[in-house]
């Protein structure tokens, strides 16, 4: 997620929202990753940059323990 002018969003206060929207708990997402901007390619998201921060940064907080 992009930060937007409210301020920020935990993780707790996600969940939060989707238990009072009923939203099925498997479907709840496993951690929040928020960034200050995306990468685009021309002027869409570049969803292959995006994947691949993600998983670099999953495996390096892996690695840490």
């Amino acid at each position: 997620m992009t930060p937007f002018s409210r301020g920020s969003l935990s993780f707790d206060e996600m969940v939060a929202f989707l238990k009072e929207k009923k939203l099925a708990p498997y479907k709840w997402p496993e951690r929040l990753e928020l960034a200050s901007d995306l990468p685009l390619r021309g002027d869409k998201i570049d969803k292959q940059a995006v994947k691949e921060a993600i998983v670099g940064r999953a495996a390096s907080v892996e690695q840490a323990g």
